[in-house]
């Protein structure tokens, strides 16, 4: 019960700092430019990797860590407020030279606004991470919810009012000071403090984690630097987008389960069958959640896109089709990522990740001719390519095999299989019936298959509830 009490909590987080994003985009797609657009996913580009440093794996650290004591405790915090201070000053320095080498020179003065976002971001993240690790996840909800009220209505008003651009900038700096002080309050005394050995310590535990951070970041953004410096803003635009709308069910999804999986695999730390039980239940609870809503936005992705971010975006649905089943395949693999950091084995999770950036970006290079579509077939393309070593090395840590994993997920794909065979006879149907029958087909099956793998798990849980009624 304690699992699906924390599970809600932090649903309920992501959920709330999901909103302002999935609200903003909308109004964004209708009121900015493509070219603005484009050149925002460009500057993000340079932001994302810089954020990776903000508190430079520490977080992770503390979620681990057999004995969180005071002195652990402050010399983290310190880490993380330095950690965050030097992204903020990097990020004013480069600032100027990136916008010129990207082709948007007159952009730089948007980075300024964010140098407050990271010299707060670094210790907001081993606040959170505090959080996680005392399994706090109600007041964890509080402090994101509270700075997305803040966040959408402040992103709305100053787009309306044409800021442009600002409207992110500023809007993400107000959303940071309103979390990192509500944090600071409810984890009184704030208090810092320097230890050599300590400092030694977590520089030994996050490098090989902070290596991996580094390279897989330039696996899922090397594209958009990419397609942004050689095709162009307007298309990146359309690129980003359409990335952008596949990640919201994933995102919500992992980006809520997978703080919660760390903290519940951790008590496993030698017990292998125990962490196997555990992160299988991770996956396919992450698969019977992700896959239906996935594949009914493949099915109806151009009436989707329509709906969402109105008219002049159709090249955003032709990009879904290739990047529905690449979501679909990665929240099924991303979670995997626990057993490296369960088995303290982030030099391994940092070779892991070198192969697969290689990989990937070479995929993005060989599609770059053939424009964002080429981009999108060879992302697939390489996805498919690792799957198998991705897989293999992760569960190894755990006494597991690439074969559990297969038999573990399997039945999740007739979803998506299953729903478009039956769907295509809805073809002739008049709108919106057409839509409401691939949507009940859908259902329908997701309904069908998350019986047959978690069928046994749900009546043993109904069965303790009932007993739990009776006993009292």
């Amino acid at each position: 019960m304690s699992k699906i009490r924390d599970g809600t909590w932090l649903t309920l987080s992501r959920a709330a700092a999901l909103t302002g994003p999935f609200i903003v985009t909308p109004m964004a797609a209708r009121v900015l430019t493509k070219e603005e657009l484009g050149s925002w996913a460009l500057i993000q580009v340079v932001v994302g990797f810089l954020a990776i440093f903000q508190d430079g794996g520490v977080g992770n650290y503390v979620i681990r860590h057999p004995d969180y004591n005071a002195a652990t405790r402050r010399m983290a915090r310190l880490i993380g407020l330095l950690a965050g201070v030097l992204a903020g000053i990097a990020l004013a320095a480069v600032s100027i030279p990136v916008t010129f080498l990207m082709g948007i020179s007159s952009h730089w003065k948007y980075f300024l606004p964010l140098v407050l976002t990271f010299s707060l971001g670094g210790l907001t993240g081993v606040l959170n991470a505090e959080l996680r690790r005392e399994l706090r996840f109600r007041e964890l909800f509080m402090a994101t919810g509270l700075a997305t009220l803040l966040f959408v209505p402040v992103t709305w008003m100053m787009l309306a009012k044409g800021w442009g651009l600002w409207s992110y900038t500023i809007s993400s700096a107000a959303l940071t000071s309103v979390q990192v002080s509500f944090l600071a309050l409810r984890l009184r005394p704030l208090s810092l403090g320097w230890g050599g050995a300590l400092f030694s310590e977590i520089v030994v535990y996050t490098r090989g984690l902070l290596g991996f951070n580094i390279i897989n970041y330039w696996a899922r953004s090397a594209d958009n630097l990419l397609v942004g410096r050689f095709l162009g803003p307007a298309p990146l635009a359309v690129y980003a987008n359409a990335y952008r709308i596949m990640l919201i069910p994933i995102t919500q999804v992992i980006s809520t389960l997978n703080p919660l999986m760390l903290p519940y695999l951790a008590k496993y730390a030698n017990d292998k069958e125990g962490q196997r039980r555990e992160l299988f239940g991770f996956v396919r609870l992450i698969g019977c959640i992700v896959f239906p809503p996935m594949t009914f936005l493949w099915l109806e992705r151009d009436f989707l896109v329509r709906i969402y971010l109105g008219p002049g975006w159709s090249g955003v649905a032709d990009l879904l089709a290739w990047f529905v089943p690449i979501g679909m395949l990665q929240c099924l693999i991303n979670p995997l990522g626990n057993a490296y950091l369960v088995a303290g084995r982030n030099d391994e999770f940092f070779k892991i990740g070198v192969i697969n950036t290689v990989v990937i970006v070479l995929s993005f290079v060989c599609g770059l001719p053939f424009g964002v579509k080429g981009v999108a077939i060879g992302y697939l393309v390489a996805n498919l390519i690792m799957c198998f070593p991705i897989v293999h090395r992760a569960l190894r840590m755990m006494g597991s095999s690439f074969n559990d994993w297969i038999m573990q997920t399997s039945l999740l794909w007739f979803i998506p299989g299953l729903s478009l065979v039956i769907s295509y006879r809805f073809s002739e149907m008049p709108s919106p019936w057409d839509i409401v029958a691939r949507g009940g087909v859908t259902l329908l099956i997701s309904l069908l298959v998350v019986g047959r793998m978690e069928g046994k798990a749900l009546r043993r849980w109904l069965h303790v509830r009932r007993s739990g009624h009776l006993a009292t």
